[in-house]
């Protein structure tokens, strides 16, 4: 995935989701969290939670992986 714009708030009911980030820099909202994320940075999100992606960068590039449930 790469990606020049935010990724807005969404809740997966039905598939896991997780990405490592291979370039840039974003801050991740997963429930009540916040983290921010570079070139190695790994998070997964679980089920039922509201997230979004704000890039820091100009360009995030990620690899994501969907695994449904």
């Amino acid at each position: 995935l790469s990606s020049k714009t935010d990724i807005p708030v969404e809740t997966h009911e039905d598939v896991l989701e997780s990405f490592v980030i291979l370039e840039g820099r974003c801050e991740c909202y997963i429930g009540n969290n916040i983290f921010e994320l570079g070139p190695g940075g790994f998070t997964e999100i679980p089920l039922h939670v509201r997230h979004s992606v704000k890039m820091l960068t100009p360009r995030v590039m990620a690899i994501v992986q969907h695994i449904a449930v």
